[in-house]
């Protein structure tokens, strides 16, 4: 008797520490979209949001890196633009379509993806990244600061605005860092987006979401879930 409650014990015990291994919201596994969690966070990627990634990333040096997954919108996700597209990046925007309506707001409705032909030096200034301010090929990560009466940002005296990094994660090993740009002033297209930025081999990468108004705390934990629900995806495509 004793041994079969000893049993049951250990049982019950491992069944619990599966299930808060599950729940671990920084787990290196990548959801499938198959996945009975893909309704919570992922979707198939629309074919169009597909093809024109692909056509983006044709320039580029390498392989195309189009996700199989992306977050749930809030509604549908409408049209999708190749926002740079070159030997060296690729950046795909995007935007919102149908609305579900003012109580369903809890997700996220503009989306930014894109690659770039080298790795991102993760490296923070006081918890400002990029560290050395302004550096080519960015995903438009890096901002340009409002200018003054007299100032151009073709000058010496453009500022770059610079996102603050709320914390540092793994994304399929690699580090990776999570950014939050403010909302205004509106200095970069990643403006009021929650950005997550990693490196894969020999190339730099970034999925940026802006979450559905108003913000709440539950809110934004789900739109980060997503984004790296979709980095993760995408790294294991």
């Amino acid at each position: 008797m004793r041994l079969a409650l000893l049993g049951l014990v250990v049982a019950l015990a491992a069944a619990a520490i599966i299930v808060l291994a599950g729940a671990d919201p920084d787990s290196e596994t990548a959801p499938s979209v198959r996945a009975p969690r893909r309704t919570e966070l992922l979707m198939r990627t629309p074919r169009a949001v597909v093809g024109t990634c692909r056509s983006a990333a044709s320039a580029a040096r390498k392989p195309p890196h189009c996700p199989l997954a992306i977050p749930v919108p809030d509604g549908t996700w409408g049209h999708a633009r190749a926002l740079d597209s070159n030997p060296c990046e690729y950046l795909i925007d995007v935007g919102p379509g149908r609305r579900r309506g003012e109580s369903a707001r809890d997700s996220i409705y503009h989306l930014l993806f894109g690659s770039r032909c080298r790795r991102f030096d993760l490296a923070a200034d006081h918890r400002r990244w990029p560290k050395d301010g302004f550096v080519a090929n960015d995903l438009r990560l890096v901002g340009v600061a409002p200018l003054k009466p007299g100032q151009s940002s073709v000058t010496n005296h453009a500022a770059p605005a610079r996102a603050r990094v709320v914390r540092r994660m793994r994304i399929g090993g690699s580090p990776a860092i999570l950014l939050r740009y403010p909302a205004h002033p509106l200095t970069t297209v990643h403006s009021a987006h929650l950005a997550i930025v990693w490196n894969e081999a020999h190339a730099g990468y970034a999925v940026s979401g802006h979450p559905s108004d108003p913000q709440t705390t539950r809110q934004e934990r789900r739109t980060i879930e997503a984004l790296r629900a979709m980095a993760l995806a995408l790294r294991n495509r």
